[in-house]
């Protein structure tokens, strides 16, 4: 018989954990950072949207479909290279990722409303 042990974990133990691995930010969570996920996105800027979308370095959570949805409703192409975006696009892109995880029925609470206002890149 195996019992599993399913528990939240802070961010900041998680970040201790090694055997958490270094798992980009999640847009579900509360204390999703923009910054950070532009940050991890800007570190693969000769690459493909479409790749590096689905690397969970860059952002946890977005599996094939989700990019598929994210990228269809923003009108990006998955083979553009990232050295290419505005920041506006950016921008954009991350809105999508907030409003297709909310409409593929996942229970979210969207922190895009507290730093659409202020949010430089």
């Amino acid at each position: 018989m195996a019992i599993s042990i399913v528990g939240n974990a802070s961010s900041n133990r998680a970040k201790e954990d090694p055997g958490w691995g270094d798992l980009g930010p999640d847009p579900l969570r509360s204390d999703f950072s923009a910054k950070e996920f532009f940050c991890r996105l800007d570190q693969h800027s000769a690459k493909e949207i479409g790749e590096v979308l689905l690397d969970q370095k860059v952002i946890a959570g977005v599996g094939n479909i989700l990019r598929s949805e994210i990228l269809f409703r923003s009108r990006i192409h998955p083979k553009r290279r990232i050295d290419f975006f505005s920041k506006k696009e950016k921008t954009g892109l991350l809105y999508y990722i907030f409003s297709s995880t909310a409409d593929e029925g996942r229970y979210f609470v969207s922190p895009y409303k507290h730093w659409h206002c202020s949010l430089k890149i």
